[in-house]
C-alpha cells in the first residue's frame, strides 16, 4: 500500500471515512425517533445533514475503483437530497420536541428510504472495509 502525509495509506484513509459515512447513513435510515436519540437530540437534522455529506464526499473523493458507477449515483442523489432540504428543517431551536418534529417533516421520508437503499446497496463494500478494518461493527 502507498502512504502519504504521516504514514496513513490510502487504503486506511478510504476504509477510515467509509466507516463514518456508513454509521452516519445507518442512522439516516432510521426513524425520526431513533435519528434524535442517536444523535442525543443535539441539533440533530443539521448534524445529521453534515455528517452525512462530509462522510459522501470523502467517500466519493478517495473511493478510487472501490464502488461501482451504481453506487456512486446513489451516493450522489443522497447528497442532492441532502442539500436540498428545507432551512426551515436545519435551523430550529435546540430542544428534544422540536428535533422529534423536525425530524417527521416529510422531507425525510424519501432520504430516509434512499438510504435504507443505499445501505443495501453498498453491503459488499461495507464488507470488505470491515475487513480492512478488523472488525463487524460498521
Amino acid at each position: 500500500m502507498t502512504t502519504h502525509g504521516q504514514g496513513i495509506s490510502r487504503e486506511d484513509e478510504y476504509a477510515n471515512a467509509y466507516f463514518y459515512f456508513i454509521k452516519s447513513l445507518k442512522i439516516l435510515a432510521e426513524d425520526a425517533n431513533a435519528q434524535c436519540e442517536a444523535m442525543d437530540y443535539f441539533n440533530v437534522a443539521w448534524e445529521l445533514k453534515e455528517d452525512t455529506s462530509r462522510g459522501a464526499a470523502a467517500v466519493l473523493n478517495l473511493c478510487s475503483s472501490h464502488i461501482s458507477r451504481e453506487q456512486r449515483e446513489a451516493i450522489l442523489r443522497i447528497l442532492e437530497e441532502l442539500a436540498s432540504l428545507p432551512k426551515d428543517v436545519l435551523n430550529v431551536a435546540n430542544v428534544r420536541m422540536e428535533h422529534i418534529r423536525t425530524m417527521q417533516h416529510p422531507a425525510w421520508k424519501l432520504i430516509r428510504a434512499h438510504a435504507k437503499d443505499l445501505l443495501c446497496l453498498l453491503g459488499p463494500e461495507t464488507k470488505r472495509v470491515e475487513a480492512i478494518l478488523g472488525n463487524a461493527d460498521t
